[in-house]
């Protein structure tokens, strides 16, 4: 329901790891003053489905909210592979795929963040 809401890839933007990044960022920036995040059902009965979440709990959301941002953030900036790699997996866990050290590629654009993750989808997708 938040990629509902919050996502709204730019058009030059073709790298999963950034798109990702955009819709972290667009929720953390929905928290309100009371650091709750609301997100309406986009039908009848159009009620919160987070109303029953408490502050204690919307708190661990948003830390681990942020701390994804800024993992995604390192491997996007991150020139190598196999080190991008193994930032994702902190924040996506051990089957998250780790380029080897004998293949580390030499990156020339942040392209090899958006492969990582699309990767990773397809691993969930089969």
């Amino acid at each position: 329901m938040a990629a509902y809401h919050w996502l709204k890839p730019e058009v030059d933007v073709k790298n999963d790891g950034e798109v990702l990044l955009n819709l972290v960022n667009s929720i953390l920036s929905n928290f309100d003053w009371c650091d709750r995040l609301s997100i309406d059902l986009p039908v009848v009965p159009h009620g919160d489905l987070l109303k029953s979440v408490s502050d204690e709990d919307m708190a661990i959301i948003k830390e681990r909210l942020e701390t994804l941002r800024d993992n995604l953030q390192s491997a996007i900036d991150e020139p190598d592979a196999h080190e991008a790699s193994k930032i994702l997996r902190k924040s996506f866990g051990d089957d998250f795929p780790e380029v080897n050290k004998s293949d580390k590629a030499k990156r020339v654009s942040k392209r090899h963040t958006s492969a990582l993750v699309h990767q990773r989808r397809e691993c969930h997708d089969n």
